[in-house]
């Protein structure tokens, strides 16, 4: 993702969070003035633990939270839920 963003120009906006009590989300990109949390899986399976520090993170973030993203191993991208999207690792 970031040598993406540097190929193409863009700046680097991404970051990794974690808390004390071991929340984490993979990667955040900052756009204006909302954060992007993404989740990043290896599971060839959409599973709803994949979610599960998204949710964590909105809950936390609240109005500052921007779309949700889960990239995982698998081949189909859909819109699984109401406040975040599943997308296979190549539609990066």
């Amino acid at each position: 993702m970031l040598k993406k963003r540097y190929n193409s120009g863009s700046r680097n906006n991404m970051f990794f969070w974690r808390d004390k009590a071991g929340h984490e989300i993979d990667v955040i990109l900052e756009q204006g003035n909302k954060l992007l949390p993404v989740e990043i899986k290896s599971g060839q399976t959409i599973s709803s633990d994949f979610a599960r520090e998204l949710k964590w993170w909105q809950r936390l973030a609240k109005k500052e939270s921007g779309p949700s993203r889960i990239v995982y191993g698998g081949m189909s991208s859909l819109e699984q839920y109401v406040s975040w999207w599943e997308l296979p690792w190549y539609a990066g």
